[in-house]
């Protein structure tokens, strides 16, 4: 029991739980005694996930994680965080995770939905499996691209303001009693039209800035008051920055 609680807090290799085997408990096994007995505890542990079948539909979340080079393909359900499944494997293409979806299925597992990322590999997976279900995009990559789009919002804002800046000076030279020499600053668009434009470029940037802010907070376990954020106030909000 104690190496088994041990390798689930204690990063590090064997050698580092028979050391804390002998330091807090003055007890000494053998680095083979340690790797025969977690292999022990992982079927138990494998036999004991597979016998937990949830009882209401799986909202499914889906992704990749690498294990060094190596693809583990990765279910949880979003209503329990259980983790349905976790293997690794030589690939990540279709057939791997139609087959993955289908023991999901002969085990019992219904799914509502299944959020995933732009993977080709889960998708077609998930229509070999003969799933016809719901697919969502992921609430990060959707932030991520929400990070995009205000990167080139913020860079629209300052040409805006750039070209306004470009029109004063364009309208102070048409204005001046002595002409300067050379070709004169051209611009298509006038002074209040220039003002315009750059006003509604910077507010819209940060309004943007300001929603994608709330929608993040939204996320948080606790919100700026340090209060347990409910459910209903999640969706309330998200329909709301939808709207």
């Amino acid at each position: 029991r104690a190496i088994t609680t041990l390798a689930t807090i204690i990063p590090g290799s064997i050698r580092s739980i028979q050391t804390c085997l002998q330091e807090i408990l003055d007890t000494h096994r053998s680095i083979g005694f340690i790797s025969q007995w977690l292999n022990l505890a992982g079927k138990s542990a494998d036999e004991l996930n597979e016998s937990e079948i949830p009882k209401q539909l799986v909202l499914g979340e889906v992704d990749e994680i690498f294990q060094g080079r190596h693809p583990c393909l990765t279910v949880v359900d979003g209503r329990t965080f259980a983790i349905l499944q976790l293997s690794p494997q030589k690939s990540r293409d279709a057939d791997t995770w139609g087959v993955c979806f289908l023991e999901l299925q002969e085990r019992g597992i219904q799914f509502a939905d299944v959020a995933l990322d732009g993977a080709r590999g889960i998708s077609s997976g998930i229509k070999q499996a003969g799933l016809t279900i719901p697919l969502r995009p992921d609430l990060f990559h959707l932030l991520r691209e929400s990070s995009r789009l205000i990167c080139r919002l913020e860079s629209s804002a300052y040409k805006a303001i750039e070209q306004y800046e470009r029109v004063q000076r364009a309208e102070s030279e048409s204005n001046a009693s002595h002409k300067r020499r050379g070709p004169h600053l051209k611009v298509h668009n006038s002074l209040t039209e220039s003002k315009a434009k750059e006003q509604q470029a910077i507010e819209r940037y940060d309004l943007f800035v300001w929603l994608q802010r709330e929608i993040r907070q939204s996320l948080e376990p606790y919100d700026s008051d340090y209060n347990l954020t409910s459910v209903q106030q999640v969706k309330e909000t998200f329909d709301t920055a939808i709207a």
